[in-house]
C-alpha cells in the first residue's frame, strides 16, 4: 500500500508549495497537485481531481491537503472521496505541514494525520513573541 499525497488549491499554490518542498528535500514521489484556475469552474476542477484519483490504486492511502476549508477544491475532494477507505482530507496546509508529512511518510510512522495537523498549528507563531520569550509588549 502506497501513501499518496494530493495537494489542491485555488490558483497554482499547490504546485508552488510542492516546488518549495522539493527545494528543501529533493524530489518527492507519490504527490499530485490539482489547481483551480480563475477561468475554470467547479466542473473543470472536479474532472481534474477525478483524473488524478483514477490513477491511484484502490488499496492506497490518500491524504488530500486543501488550501482553504469550504473552498471549491476542498468541497470537491470531500464529495469525491468521503466514502473512500484510507483517506484523509486536511484543510489549510502550509509548507511545514508538507515537509512533516513527507518526513513521516518516509520513516514509516503511523498516525501521520495527527502529527501533520499538530505541525501545522505549531508552525504558526508570532515570531517576535517567540524570539523574545514573551518580553515584547503587546
Amino acid at each position: 500500500m502506497e501513501e499518496i499525497l494530493i495537494l489542491i488549491s485555488h490558483g497554482k499554490m499547490a504546485d508552488e508549495v510542492l516546488k518549495s518542498a522539493e527545494m528543501i528535500v529533493g524530489d518527492i514521489d507519490n504527490v499530485y497537485t490539482v489547481h483551480l484556475l480563475p477561468e475554470e469552474g467547479i466542473d473543470d476542477f472536479n474532472q481534474k481531481l477525478e483524473n488524478v484519483i483514477s490513477k491511484i490504486n484502490k488499496g492506497d492511502s490518500i491524504t488530500v491537503m486543501a488550501d482553504l476549508l469550504g473552498g471549491t477544491p476542498c468541497n470537491s475532494a470531500i464529495m469525491q472521496l468521503k466514502d473512500r477507505p484510507n483517506t484523509n482530507i486536511i484543510s489549510g496546509y502550509n509548507l511545514g505541514m508538507i515537509l512533516e508529512y513527507i518526513m513521516l511518510r518516509e520513516s514509516g510512522i503511523s498516525n501521520i494525520k495527527g502529527q501533520v495537523l499538530s505541525s501545522g498549528k505549531n508552525g504558526i507563531q508570532d515570531i517576535l513573541d517567540f524570539v523574545d520569550n514573551g518580553t515584547k509588549e503587546s
